[in-house]
């Protein structure tokens, strides 16, 4: 988000969509996590989709797996679900992941509702009833060293202070209008080949200026490391 100062890497499916998968492996060990910062910072790998508003702009659908400040020093993560269409967030419990954990997350239209699940297991159906498909499928990898909603960003930024050993973002899929799965691979996708900055336009100080990146398109692979 615009308030955010916040580190991205987003592979975006090219088609309409019905759904969006992946296997997440989460960095290890925890004592290389760290989520710095002045207390509002988190790091999140989630799936996304969005749906037009009717209005000029659009709901977003957003679920995955996170941490933050407080929590990654205990070495904890949790599943979360997110949309912008009025019914907002809703997340797990604290500590039903760890570090170096491989969690299979899925959010899925299937008929007029959507549903995120988690290692198979639904987590949350919106209450939302869709009748046609969805756009912008994308996988997100992010990390957010504090989030100014409400509050003037200083000027300048901070020094950056989150950092993770390699996070792996594998079986990366996205469900068609005819409701198959289908890998993502470079003719049907955008790989990601840079980290999206935000705010955007303004300088990030400190280290790492980037994600360290390596995206495998014909094994629908990626990997992600924020180190010092």
């Amino acid at each position: 988000m615009p308030d955010e100062y916040a580190k991205i890497v987003k592979w975006t499916a090219l088609n309409s969509v019905r759904g969006m998968k992946a296997t997440v492996t989460l960095p290890s060990p925890a004592s290389n996590t760290r989520v710095g910062g002045d207390g509002s910072g988190f790091i999140n790998y989630y799936l996304g989709m969005s749906l037009p508003d009717g209005n000029g702009g659009e709901f977003s659908y957003e679920c995955g797996l996170s941490t933050n400040s407080y929590y990654s020093s205990k070495n904890q993560w949790h599943w979360f679900s997110n949309t912008t269409d009025g019914d907002g967030f809703i997340g797990g419990e604290w500590g039903e992941f760890h570090a170096g954990d491989t969690i299979d997350i899925m959010l899925e239209l299937n008929g007029t509702k959507l549903s995120y699940s988690v290692n198979g297991k639904p987590k949350r159906t919106f209450s939302k009833s869709f009748t046609g498909n969805l756009s912008n499928g994308r996988v997100i990898l992010a990390a957010c060293h504090a989030n100014y909603k409400g509050r003037t960003i200083p000027n300048p930024l901070p020094a950056w202070d989150v950092t993770h050993n390699q996070v792996t973002a594998s079986n990366i899929q996205y469900k068609n209008v005819n409701n198959s799965w289908i890998p993502l691979n470079s003719s049907n996708s955008t790989p990601p080949n840079s980290t999206i900055k935000w705010p955007v336009g303004r300088a990030h100080y400190g280290t790492p200026q980037d994600y360290s990146i390596s995206v495998q398109p014909g094994s629908s692979l990626m990997y992600a490391s924020l180190k010092k």
